[in-house]
């Protein structure tokens, strides 16, 4: 009915043949499912990712703004991503975790050193959102000419509610 339930200091809840409390997950992993996207040089961009591997709470859309997670609840979120590029010998990689569309909460970089598929991991972080708030991931490539992402399920965002 909406109202909270409260228990006494040193007490604890048990439900009945259970051990434990079960609460709704708000959590999602989003990846690149149909085709790679192709990066222009020297520029940021969104990465789309157009398939999931679980979503339980609407956070992801495949077709409206599909490279964003949105939090449904106001809270501490952990948010991790990855990229994995086309082979190319010639500049560097990052990926990026960008907030509501501005504001930079975590990147990363790489040197493609030998020329082949690299992934560039952004670095986890705790962050925290209002409900409706949204991450998205920001990639960037100085390769000299267009660079491509690559379909993987390694090519990821995530984001799952840890409290308030």
């Amino acid at each position: 009915d909406g109202t909270d339930l409260g228990i006494g200091s040193g007490k604890r809840f048990r439900m009945q043949s259970q051990n434990r409390i079960r609460y709704l997950n708000s959590m999602a992993n989003a990846y690149r499912i149909t085709s790679d996207q192709t990066l222009s040089n020297n520029t940021n961009t969104i990465v789309e990712f157009n398939g999931e591997q679980f979503d339980t709470d609407t956070i992801h859309d495949n077709s409206t703004n599909p490279g964003r997670l949105t939090a449904k609840l106001a809270g501490k979120y952990l948010v991790t991503c990855s990229i994995r590029w086309e082979g190319n010998a010639t500049g560097s990689r990052s990926v990026g975790l960008r907030k509501n569309g501005t504001t930079f909460i975590s990147a990363n970089g790489s040197k493609d050193v030998e020329g082949n598929h690299v992934i560039v991991t952004g670095s986890p972080v705790i962050i925290d959102l209002a409900a409706n708030d949204y991450v998205e991931v920001i990639a960037f490539q100085d390769s000299g000419g267009d660079l491509d992402i690559i379909v993987d399920t390694r090519t990821t965002i995530s984001m799952a509610y840890i409290g308030e």
